[in-house]
């Protein structure tokens, strides 16, 4: 029973992923998010669920390709913007992906 638990955990896992990104891409074709917020969203997708802030995200890769050149007010902007649509959820000291932003 303990192993179709897993098997069923990783299923839906992988489901939830595959909708997000496709809704991630619905969102930036309909230029609800910028290029960079869409890169940001497949970057935490694709990362070990850790928080981050402004400085990560300024100063750690691979936000730094993203924000590197860009102010901190832009990166706070995007956190702000992107929490404010329900795809980032607060976590301690920064911010992770809500990966159940669909089940509202």
């Amino acid at each position: 029973a303990c192993g179709v638990r897993q098997v069923g955990e990783r299923v839906a896992e992988a489901l939830r992923r595959v909708v997000l990104e496709r809704h991630y891409e619905e969102l930036r074709q309909a230029r609800r998010v910028t290029a960079r917020q869409h890169a940001l969203l497949r970057l935490l997708l694709e990362g070990a669920g850790q928080p981050v802030g402004i400085r990560s995200l300024c100063r750690h890769s691979p936000y730094s390709l993203l924000y590197g050149r860009a102010s901190e007010q832009t990166a706070r902007r995007d956190l702000k913007r992107l929490s404010g649509m329900g795809l980032l959820a607060v976590s301690g000291d920064g911010f992770v992906l809500n990966r159940r932003a669909l089940n509202a």
